[in-house]
Parts: C-alpha cells; sequence; structure tokens
C-alpha cells in the first residue's frame, strides 16, 4: 500500500490556490486548503502536514509565527513559500522565516505535479514515528576560547556532546552552523575584521597575515569569547558572546546580497538561518541566541 502524504496550502489568492490545488489533485498527497495562518495554526496538530505551500504576504502578517510552530512539532516538514513574480528580496526575505524552497508563479500544472512528485519520492525515505524524549532536566555549562580558529573544531564537539539524542541525524547541520558563527564572533567581532577586508585580503592571498597580525595586535590579542549550551526538555540552546564592537541586528536581511552568494566568505548568518529554528542577536549584536527545538515527531 502507498503512503499517503500531506500537504497544507495557505492562500487568499485564487490565481495561487487553484493551480496548486489542480496540481496536488494530480499527486498521491491528501491536501486542505486554509486562507490564514491563524487558521493553519489551529490544525496543525491534527493534520501534520508533509509539506506546505504558504503565499509570502501571509507569512509576513505572521512575523514567521506558523512556521515557528510547525518546526517545533514537526521540523522535517518541508515549508515552502509562494510568490507571483521573481524577485530577490521576497525570497531573501522569506529564507528568514527557515523555507526550504520557493514556488514562483506562475506555472504550469504539469510542472507543479512533477515538482511535488520529487518531493514524494523525497519523503517516502522518511517514515513518520513518534519520539520519545529522554530529556527530563534542564542542563548548561560555557566554554572560553581565546581568538585562535583551530580551537573551534573542538569547541564545537564539547558542545555537541552533551545534546539531545534526538538531534544524532542532525548533528552535522548543528556544527557547520556553529562553526560559522563561532568565526564570525572571532573574526568580525573580536579582531575587528570587515567584510571588506577580508575579502579584499582573500583575493590577495594575505588573510592569513591578516588574521596573525590581529591575533597579534594589543587592541584585539586579550579578547575571548564565550559559549553557553543551554538544554531544556523542549530544546537545546546556544549563546554564542564576543568582546567586539558589535553591529545593526536589523541589518542582517541586507548582508547577504544575490550577487555574493558566489562568495565562499561572508555567509555564515545567511547558513545558519538552516540550521536553527530560532536565531536572536542582543547586547548590541555581540551576543546571538541559537534554539533548536525538540521535536514531537520525525
Amino acid at each position: 500500500m502507498n503512503q499517503c502524504f500531506k500537504i497544507l496550502i495557505i492562500s487568499q489568492e485564487k490565481n495561487i490556490t487553484s493551480p496548486l490545488s489542480n496540481a496536488v489533485q494530480n499527486t498521491n498527497f491528501n491536501y486542505k486548503c486554509v486562507d490564514s495562518c491563524e487558521m493553519a495554526s489551529g490544525i496543525i496538530e491534527s493534520f501534520l502536514p508533509d509539506i506546505v505551500l504558504c503565499e509570502m504576504q501571509l507569512i509576513e502578517n505572521d512575523n514567521g509565527e506558523l512556521f515557528k510552530k510547525i518546526r517545533r512539532i514537526k521540523p522535517q516538514t518541508i515549508i515552502n513559500i509562494v510568490i507571483n513574480q521573481n524577485e530577490a528580496n521576497a525570497i531573501f526575505n522569506a529564507m528568514e522565516y527557515g523555507i526550504n524552497n520557493c514556488i514562483i508563479l506562475p506555472l504550469e500544472i504539469n510542472d507543479l505535479s512533477n515538482y511535488l512528485k520529487k518531493y514524494e519520492y523525497l519523503l517516502r525515505t522518511r517514515p513518520q514515528k513518534k519520539l520519545q524524549n529522554t530529556i527530563e532536566k534542564p542542563s548548561s555549562f560555557s566554554l572560553t576560547a581565546h581568538n585562535s580558529l583551530t580551537e573551534i573544531s573542538s569547541i564545537v564537539d564539547e558542545l555537541l556532546e552533551d545534546t539531545n539524542p534526538i538531534f544524532e541525524n542532525i548533528k552535522t547541520d548543528l556544527r557547520i552552523g556553529l562553526e560559522e558563527l563561532i568565526i564570525n564572533a572571532i573574526e568580525h567581532g573580536n579582531l575587528n575584521i570587515s567584510f571588506e577586508e577580508k575579502s579584499t585580503a582573500i583575493l590577495n592571498g594575505t588573510f592569513d597575515s591578516l588574521l596573525a597580525q590581529r591575533q597579534a595586535d594589543e587592541r584585539y590579542k586579550n579578547k575571548s569569547i564565550t559559549v553557553t549550551f543551554h538544554q531544556e526538555p523542549e530544546y537545546d540552546e546556544w549563546f554564542i558572546k564576543d568582546e567586539g564592537i558589535g553591529f545593526n541586528p536589523c541589518d542582517i536581511p541586507c548582508l547577504i546580497r544575490e550577487s555574493e552568494l558566489k562568495n565562499l566568505h561572508g555567509r555564515g548568518i545567511f547558513i545558519s538561518r538552516f540550521h536553527f529554528d530560532e536565531i536572536q542577536y542582543s547586547e548590541g549584536g555581540t551576543k546571538v541566541r541559537l534554539r533548536r527545538y525538540v521535536p514531537i515527531f520525525i
């Protein structure tokens, strides 16, 4: 017997709902359509969708709260936003809400059907089961490190050693996100190396010299970072605190432009959005909290 998967469509626009509904009818998915994030939130726990297709405007009005709830309950849900034109700003803004992909309309129904069938194949490798959370009480610890990039791997090893066993299959993702943001804290925070300075140094092949120079500079050499791991039965979270001058967290969506995606640096904040359910900056941008919720289903 074929396993049946579920799609939740959230849209007020007929030009979005109609083609999506027609496309789903050409697949083996069950689906429901609602016209608000509030209605969707009310049925998430009972319907447990495998795929969500949501109109971009609605999720912006909701400030991403629905997607946070989905990630807490069933984090492997494939979340797609739907927009009517290929606007880079809309896509980049959507990434802040933790989307997996973007559907740009108009598309032919056959194209949408094939798109969903690819996801069906992916989902068949992910059998659903109820998870048993083994964490019963909070715990926490902190690590302090200086500005050596060679220490990062061992720091992250310790940070991941006590993570909830439920996260075992995503430890690589957590490692990537933690390493990126710890590097940011050291290079851009404590050592005050700007994106432009790093770009030029990498281009000229002088980044190692720049790094060594800043590490020896009296203004920066005694600075350190503190990383704290905190665990609750409902989530694991990490705090990374540097001693830099900080930055305006409101500028984060503007740090990554479409033309900069080809760069192999400067994407730490961008990359980390794919690995944590919540990212919150405080203390003038010198402290970041990363949180991953324990799922009920996987």
